[in-house]
């Protein structure tokens, strides 16, 4: 009986920090991925648009990006470079946590 509540409460725990995430998700998302998104469909020849572009493929693929790169971007698109890597980061920290969640789950029986 113990186990059970106890895996009750970790998935309270799981479902707020979840709901905190999408919520502090949202703020991010609307900064870097909607609005980087946006740009790059206006523009996609754009010499600047392209290195965003080869950013997200780069974290989307785990493949090498020359941060220096980054670096010859204006300041507001330098500052969507960092939002978009603060999302990737965060989003990276939530699916690996809930991986973890669900092995815990098969090893457990539950």
């Amino acid at each position: 009986m113990t186990g059970g509540c106890a895996l009750n409460a970790l998935e309270v725990r799981l479902s707020v920090g979840a709901a905190l995430h999408k919520t502090h998700q949202k703020d991010y998302h609307d900064v870097g991925h909607q609005k980087a998104r946006k740009l790059i469909e206006q523009n996609p020849e754009d010499p600047s648009l392209q290195t965003l572009s080869r950013l997200v493929l780069a974290l989307e693929s785990d493949a090498d990006f020359h941060l220096a790169d980054i670096y010859q971007l204006n300041f507001d698109q330098f500052e969507l470079a960092i939002a978009i890597l603060k999302e990737w980061r965060l989003d990276s920290y939530y699916a690996g946590k809930m991986r973890l969640f669900n092995v815990a789950l098969q090893a457990t029986g539950s």
